[in-house]
């Protein structure tokens, strides 16, 4: 890897692309645990969907696009405003209670919403017509509500979205102690990690921030349920440890993700 020329960067700036490191690093340490149970909840979902309704094994459907499955109006999702939806746009994207003759889609909904530890999937990022096809689209019902519509796998999602899903489907609660009802649990302050790194005025951090960013992304990694045994977790963190330690040390693609990362 190339060494970014200390000329160039400040301290504080200096500090600013460790920390985008950082949280970059800590979200590739946590993107296999979080596919792996999203993908499990979703082929869960599909068996117990056909076996409840008596349906053969890997009965599928790919029509029933999320404004099918939304009710009208639904708060935060789709607003009527002057008698017209904005979000269900014409009648093919319609809420249809009946839905299709199998309800798979409906029952979908439902086992989602069950989940949510605040029964407010974000609809509006997912593309429901994929839900048994890519894992993923599943995933973005437990991110924030906008811009994540194009996300189509964890690599393209950002370290708030890969947090917001930990945070929102409760299953996760099962593998982690940290208690995920706290509103000050560590998760969320990781989460604001990330915004306040990203959405800073200037691409400067002050040491003592930079110490206290570090040590709390340590302690998610090292959270004792699961990820303190988990290979990738693991890895991310003495990526952390020898990144706060050293030189910074960045090759030049690296460089440009972080400074992708940063305006998105």
């Amino acid at each position: 890897m190339a060494s970014v020329n200390p000329i160039l960067l400040e301290k504080e700036t200096s500090n600013w692309v460790k920390a985008q490191l950082a949280v970059l690093y800590t979200k590739e340490g946590l993107e296999p645990f979080v596919c792996y149970e999203i993908q499990q909840f979703q082929l869960k979902c599909l068996d117990d969907i056909c076996y409840n309704n008596g349906l053969l094994s890997g009965t599928l459907c790919s029509s029933c696009c999320a404004e099918n499955l939304v009710k009208c109006p639904t708060n935060k999702i789709c607003n009527v405003g002057r008698g017209k939806c904005r979000y269900h746009r014409n009648a093919a994207t319609r809420f249809n209670p009946a839905g299709r003759p199998n309800k798979i889609c409906h029952n979908f909904t439902t086992e989602i919403q069950n989940v949510h530890r605040y029964s407010d999937p974000s609809y509006k990022n997912t593309d429901a017509t994929l839900w048994y096809g890519n894992f993923w689209e599943v995933a973005k019902c437990f991110m924030p509500p906008d811009g994540y519509a194009d996300k189509a796998s964890s690599a393209e999602t950002d370290f708030n979205g890969i947090i917001s899903i930990i945070l929102n489907h409760k299953a996760f609660q099962g593998k982690i102690k940290e208690d995920l009802n706290n509103k000050i649990n560590m998760f969320e302050r990781a989460r604001d990690i990330g915004n306040d790194v990203r959405h800073s005025s200037k691409p400067e951090v002050e040491d003592l921030d930079l110490k206290k960013y570090f040590h709390l992304l340590r302690q998610l990694l090292s959270d004792p349920k699961y990820l303190a045994q988990d290979t990738h977790a693991q890895d991310a963190k003495i990526k952390l440890t020898e990144l706060e330690n050293g030189p910074l040390v960045i090759s030049e693609q690296c460089m440009e993700k972080v400074l992708r990362d940063s305006k998105q």
